[in-house]
């Protein structure tokens, strides 16, 4: 079971369940092992309150997660760290039982610690906080039931005053701990354990390579420079290996030559470290400067052109996928985690692509639950001499050791063959990740089967879903063919993602920002008659190319490092701001076209007014379907990154706000008819009811379609997304039909006022309600529980549309104040009944042209008040965002909100900036009259006879002959002479015709990922040839659009 906000376990679980795909298509009812085997069987919290050195009274967090005890004693380590929550202790609660299952030894898996950080701490005041620990942990431990030890914080020193707590405090001398000093129950080895055990573990890795070898001369990075990277250090030097590389949390120290670390450099840095210090103080003794380059901040992996070994050893996520990448163009050939979870899924993927495509010259991966599974194994045999009062030789649990490690080394090997893929090149190594995983989950699983924790009923159709299967990238290149089907494989690929962080989400939206920037400053500074821009399709290839595709670019290639495409877009826009902007004798007569009726002389309510021309909303609606279009193919390939995609639960990432945005922009452009047509709002529902049904019978009916067509074809499905038969287009089309009824109270109440009040009754049934946990159970009984997603995120979805009407009512009339004015204008008829037309009595003036400038100083306040609302609400949730696309829960909901209204706002931004300045009016009655009756777009208005020439002027500066002026016919008044004028700023005519036939587009993006996915396997093709079918992809759709941008194929 995951919590929101546990990113860690979640990752956990997701590296668990990717590999498990071939165990259950041979096995199905192993899925309901895995669905119990990741909720913990006791989670104990509570408060450790102690003194300090000045009096001063302390308090920390303590925790203790008893994950699973089928196997035995729950075992696992203590953790003192700032950093500790209980999702880290989950995740590493979770790992240690498949840890522990490969050792052979009959032990469960748990963790727990405390969010203390002993790191400037004295020792009288790590003891005062090892004994205030015990005092709470002891009531939950014993020899028989749960035996911790130590891990990050917590060494030998910790472990002796907590052993002297518990035997203080329960009168008794037990094994209960794991590491402790040898003349008092510890056991030989147990500090260098886990880091000689890392080496064993690769020493028959090395031995099963196409050309058998071992330690000697290898190039070895490690990182980290506590015991694992000590110990793991000294026993590769000691096989002949050269050991380059050492960290710690302020930087990484990289041997200058060959010769790398000695054995007095690595005691060195075990003594310094003993007193709490860093490598740089390292680095200032001796010669470690001229033999050792210390990069601060850095870790190794990048740092080195040529490895044969890594070892990351320090902690977890500490090997990203540039840094996989680096590894593998080194030449490296085995890594193995010293450290628990040492690699992000990224580098997994990249380590996973590279064996199984390489052959055998590919890069091979060990995960940390098997190679450093030596700690936990002494840690094992340590509670086995404390049971027999016995204690072994250094050589005996030396021998021992190398014995747990070449088992575990031979299980993993031995099942990854066993489920290894077909058709892989020939020499390829199997899969330690997936032996590793595969067979400790037998295990365990096997064993809680037996023990009553889990059953298959014969009458039960297995209809739990692959929990967290979520395959990536290259891992899926070396199992997914082992899945029933691709098609599972694929369901899988797409599915129970994390996200990403909403920074990097800016980052990537902030590029289409930049391309604008830079096409406004480009068709500003050219003239429209020039080639460049007259010709269609001149203009097509100049508008796709910055418009189309850096966002292409932005969701794939470039998604980890968007910044720079949004700095190559604004630096070419600042070097296009030194060309003069282009300017026209034009006479203004766009400016008049787009004045509404002054005063009006009948009700308000009777009064059609037209909707002024907004580029920065064409743009804005047009970049959300790009957006929109470009990932729901791109995902289904690897160049697109996996936090993108669809979180499964919990998390945001660019496709989940990609869907509310879509929500959003539809909300927004239905508050058209509202500003038309004031009597539209207080019409009869049942007719407009009826109306809105026809209008969106068709969406409807794509959606039912839709059903068929993926129930009937080998399509990949995502069930957890929507529902077995839901889907977006049945949620587009109840939107409006829900609207409608909501209409009679959009003129009482404020519009985001009921927004607000729609996610929060949505938010209130789900938390005090069973509405969430059914929501997100994995049973499915009954045509609603088989679409309890579609149907949950129903009301999420709703107060997104509304929230979007409500941005609608403020950008789209031509001042922000002026549907607040209506409202306040129009008041019910006492006399008519509630349906009745509504009439105005105090009628109002409309503005005559639309006030930008204040529409975005008012669009600003929205944006802030949306974003600060998501701050608090996720403040309340812990200080983590807790947003799910899966409920449309409030947090959703709020930051789908405050992202468009930002995005939205930064458009009609550019709009003001690149605006022309609005022209006078003119002075005189005589010019305004001929401006009423005698102005043309482009053609200047015939001079009458009677005017003298001598109004003519000539200049060199001007690029076409200045207009003479004109005199009234009556008056015989000079008309003032035209001046030099900025054309009007233009939609970009990509955008322009995307958004006329928008729901065609979205339809052939539908149809199109459909055949692609259908006549290839996307997820298996390299990011060159995904790149080449996404171009053509996004320049088909665009095509398209601009082919049909003079008429409208589809009206609704």
């Amino acid at each position: 079971m995951v919590l929101p906000s546990e990113p860690e376990f979640e990752q956990a679980l997701n590296e668990i369940a990717s590999t498990l795909g071939p165990l259950f298509e041979r096995n199905p009812e192993y899925k309901k092992a895995l669905a119990v085997s990741q909720i913990p069987e006791r989670v104990v919290q509570f408060r450790v309150v102690w003194e300090d050195d000045s009096g001063n009274m302390q308090v920390n967090r303590g925790y203790r997660v008893q994950f699973n005890s089928a196997l035995g004693p729950y075992k696992g380590g203590l953790r003192f760290h700032p950093s500790v929550n209980l999702s880290i202790l989950k995740f590493l609660g979770y790992e240690q039982i498949f840890k522990n299952a490969l050792t052979g030894l009959m032990m469960g898996g748990g963790k727990g610690g405390a969010d203390f950080d002993p790191k400037g701490k004295s020792d009288n005041e790590i003891r005062k906080f090892c004994y205030a620990f015990m005092q709470e942990l002891s009531r939950h431990i014993g020899a028989d039931t749960d035996v911790p030890a130590g891990d990050i914080g917590v060494g030998g020193r910790e472990v002796a005053y907590m052993f002297g707590a518990y035997k203080k405090y329960r009168n008794e001398f037990t094994g209960v701990l794991t590491g402790k000093g040898m003349n008092f129950g510890g056991s030989n080895i147990r500090p260098e354990a886990t880091g000689y055990g890392l080496v064993y573990y690769v020493s028959h890795m090395l031995a099963q390579l196409s050309t058998p070898t071992d330690y000697n001369n290898k190039r070895v990075l490690i990182s980290g420079s506590g015991n694992v990277a000590q110990y793991a250090a000294l026993k590769v030097i000691e096989l002949g290996g050269s050991v380059l590389s050492l960290s710690d949390s302020k930087g990484a120290l990289i041997a200058k030559d060959a010769k790398g670390f000695t054995v007095d450099d690595i005691s060195a840095i075990a003594n310094i470290k003993l007193e709490r210090k860093y490598l740089t103080d390292f680095v200032q003794t001796g010669d470690v400067a001229q033999r050792f380059e210390y990069h601060e901040g850095k870790r190794p992996w990048a740092l080195v052109d040529k490895v044969d070994i890594a070892l990351p050893s320090a902690t977890q996520n500490e090997v990203s996928k540039e840094e996989a990448e680096a590894l593998v163009a080194a030449g490296c050939k085995i890594v193995a985690e010293g450290s628990n979870m040492g690699s992000t899924q990224e580098a997994i993927d990249v380590f996973e692509h590279s064996r199984a495509t390489s052959g055998a010259n590919g890069l091979w991966y060990a995960p940390g639950k098997a190679a450093n599974c030596g700690g936990v194994a002494v840690s094992g045999l340590e509670m086995a001499q404390n049971s027999q009062r016995l204690q072994w030789t250094h050589a005996e649990v030396d021998d021992k050791l190398k014995g747990i490690m070449k088992n575990c080394y031979e299980i993993c090997y031995n099942t990854a063959k066993d489920y290894a893929a077909q058709g892989q090149p020939e020499g390829t190594l199997p899969s330690l990740v997936q032996g590793a995983n595969i067979a400790g989950f037998i295990k365990v699983a096997d064993a809680m089967k037996a023990q009553g924790n889990w059953c298959q009923h014969p009458s039960q159709h297995p209809l739990i879903p692959l929990a967290f299967g979520y395959l990536q990238r290259s891992t899926h290149q070396t199992h997914g063919n082992n899945m029933s089907s691709y098609k599972e494989a694929k369901e899988a690929f797409v599915s129970h993602t994390t996200g990403s962080s909403l920074t990097q989400i800016l980052q990537i939206s902030s590029v289409t920002v930049a391309s604008l920037t830079l096409y406004f400053s480009l068709s500003t500074r050219l003239a429209p008659s020039s080639t460049t821009f007259n010709r269609p399709s001149n203009r097509f290839i100049i508008e796709t190319t910055t418009l189309a595709v850096p966002i292409l670019f932005a969701l794939t290639i470039s998604a980890e490092r968007p910044l720079w495409l949004t700095l190559s877009a604004l630096v070419g826009a600042f070097m296009l701001s030194f060309q003069p902007r282009y300017t026209t004798f034009i006479s203004p007569k766009r400016r008049d076209s787009m004045r509404l009726p002054q005063t009006p002389t009948t009700p308000t309510s009777q009064i059609h007014i037209p909707i002024l021309p907004l580029p920065s909303l064409t743009v804005y609606r047009a970049n959300m379907m790009l957006l929109t279009v470009i990932c729901i193919l791109a995902v289904d390939f690897p160049v697109f990154p996996r936090m993108l995609a669809k979180c499964e639960t919990w998390g945001a990432s660019m496709m989940d706000l990609g869907v509310g945005s879509f929500v959003f922009s539809q909300g927004l452009v239905s508050a058209i008819p509202f500003l038309k047509d004031p009597s539209y709002a207080s019409a009869p529902v049942g007719p407009k009811l009826m109306t809105t049904i026809k209008k969106t019978a068709p969406v409807l009916a794509l959606g039912l379609v839709r059903v068929l067509l993926v129930k009937g074809t080998d399509y990949p499905e995502h069930v957890t997304e929507y529902g077995v038969h839901w889907n977006f287009f049945i949620t587009l089309a109840l939107l409006p039909m829900a609207s409608v009824i909501l209409h009679p109270y959009m003129l009482r109440m404020s519009i985001p006022v009921m927004g607000l009040l729609v996610t929060s009754a949505h938010e209130f049934l789900l938390h005090k309600t069973s509405l969430q946990r059914w929501a997100l159970s994995e049973e499915r009984i009954g045509i609603l529980g088989m679409n309890k997603e579609g149907i949950t995120s129903l009301p999420g979805y709703l107060a997104i549309h509304i929230l979007g009407f409500a941005i609608g009512t403020l950008i789209l009339p031509p001042s922000p104040s002026h549907f607040r004015r209506r409202q306040k204008a129009i008041k019910p008829d006492p006399e008519e009944s509630s349906n009745a037309v509504y009439s105005s009595r105090k009628p109002f003036k409309l503005s005559s042209d639309r006030q930008l400038d204040k529409t975005v100083i008012e669009l600003s306040a929205y944006t802030l008040m949306w974003w600060t609302l998501f701050g608090v609400v996720s403040m309340m949730s812990g200080g983590r965002m807790g947003v799910s696309r899966r409920l449309a829960n409030l947090s959703y909901v709020l930051l789908t909100t405050a992202y468009n209204s930002l995005f939205l706002l930064c458009y009609m931004a550019l709009e003001l900036m690149f605006s022309p300045s609005p022209e006078p009016e003119p002075r005189s009655q005589a010019a305004r009259k001929y401006q009423e009756h005698h102005r043309s777009d482009d053609v200047p208005a015939e001079r009458p006879s009677n005017f003298p020439s001598s109004f003519v002027r000539r200049s060199s500066s001007i690029r076409t002959p200045e207009p003479e002026p004109e005199t009234d016919n009556e008056s015989g008044e000079y008309l003032q002479p035209k001046k030099p004028t900025q054309p009007p700023l233009q939609s970009p005519a990509l955008f322009e015709a995307i958004n006329r036939n928008g729901l065609p587009v979205f339809l052939l993006a539908n149809v199109a990922t459909g055949l692609i996915n259908l006549s290839m396997q996307t997820m298996y093709m390299s990011d060159l040839s995904a790149m080449v079918v996404l171009i053509l992809y996004v320049s088909g759709v665009c095509g398209v659009a601009w082919a049909f941008r003079g008429r409208r194929l589809l009206r609704l």
